[in-house]
């Protein structure tokens, strides 16, 4: 009990370290939006660190494994550092009871994964983007600027030659409406616009109509004439969080596959989801043991960065093989089940290292 209690005392503060390390490091991205939100689009900063909390939720799921392979890697490496693990083992203590708290710590987080998916993430994704629309409407000029074309508003392309986001008004401004059956857009072209409540305020324009060959077919003039049109605040959809299906509960995810598969639909996209939360939730128990076995097997070597080394390398295969096996996988109709190859891989890897570390 006291040596339990000790090795518990002993992860806790590296794997939870390692866990905000790696989330830092992925938001960083994601913050720079965020600070850009807040001074060019003025979006309200406490809206914006709701968004973020929602955005941390769905990504802990790719940053909690990580942090188990840094916090282990620290944790047991400063056992064999100070010979504690030596020390131990002449005791009769065998290396299982040494690495039975850091898989029970896995194992415990690997099913607050599954309940976070399950119940946790749907809600913070369905928040988010209810506040992202709020915003969109009452500042509908978010994510727009000066001399270059915007393409975040579905069904338009704006390029304004002035802008001023402060009041959200415009001077010169071209508008190209997407038409899905129309070889060339509709053109609108202005002198001056500002957007309030969902709607951009057009003046002294003049819209144009385009035939198939990119001739002019039709025009019309007027001075005043509204277009509902809500922007987006960037930089709050990391991995795909605003797809249908990342937003998607497992249990929701079980019954759509079950459904479009008896229906004869394709399901790989809500497969690969569904894979890829649970591949996510093993995840921390696969790298607390690999991690754990890397450090205690290093001894005098660890102390040279060996362990250190190769626990780095393994983490950035396995960030690797998450950011690019989704696409890979849609691309090719692969099947969904390739998401499990890195835990597969280091799970055997782990217990390899665990036994010739027992039998040493």
């Amino acid at each position: 009990m006291i040596l339990t209690t000790y090795l518990y005392r002993n992860m806790f503060k590296p794997v939870m370290s390692g866990i905000a390390g790696c989330t830092f490091l992925i938001l960083i991205d994601t913050l720079s939006e965020m600070i850009e939100n807040i001074v060019v689009r003025g979006v309200p900063f406490l809206q914006v660190m709701e968004l973020l909390s929602y955005q941390m939720i769905h990504l802990l799921s790719f940053t909690v494994p990580m942090g188990m392979m840094i916090g282990a890697l620290l944790a047991y490496g400063s056992l064999s550092n100070t010979n504690e693990i030596s020390a131990l083992n002449s005791l009769g203590i065998n290396l299982w009871k040494i690495l039975r708290p850091i898989l029970i710590l896995g194992f415990a987080i690997f099913v607050l994964l599954i309940l976070n998916n399950q119940f946790i993430t749907p809600i913070a994704a369905k928040r988010q983007e209810d506040i992202a629309k709020m915003l969109a409407y009452y500042k509908p000029s978010l994510g727009l600027a000066e001399r270059q074309f915007i393409d975040s508003i579905k069904g338009y392309s704006i390029y304004l030659d002035e802008f001023d986001g402060g009041t959200s008004t415009s001077g010169d401004f071209i508008i190209f409406a997407n038409d899905s059956n129309a070889i060339f857009p509709n053109v609108v072209k202005g002198s001056s616009a500002n957007w309030d409540d969902g709607y951009m305020n057009i003046r002294d324009a003049k819209a144009y109509e385009l035939d198939e060959k990119g001739r002019k077919k039709a025009s019309v003039e007027f001075r005043e004439q509204k277009i509902p049109i809500r922007s987006k605040i960037v930089g709050f959809d990391f991995l795909g969080m605003n797809d249908e299906e990342n937003q998607m509960s497992l249990t929701s995810l079980i019954s759509t596959i079950l459904s479009k598969k008896r229906d004869n639909l394709p399901s790989l996209r809500y497969e690969m989801t569904l894979h890829t939360k649970l591949s996510l939730c093993f995840s921390p128990i696969v790298m607390a043991l690999l991690g754990a076995t890397l450090a205690t097997s290093s001894h005098k070597r660890f102390r040279k960065g060996d362990g250190k080394i190769t626990g780095i390398t393994v983490l950035f295969l396995y960030w690797l093989w998450i950011m690019s096996s989704r696409g890979v996988i849609i691309s090719n109709n692969y099947p969904a089940y390739i998401m499990w190859g890195p835990n597969l891989i280091f799970l055997i890897l782990g217990i390899l290292l665990f036994l010739y570390k027992r039998r040493a």
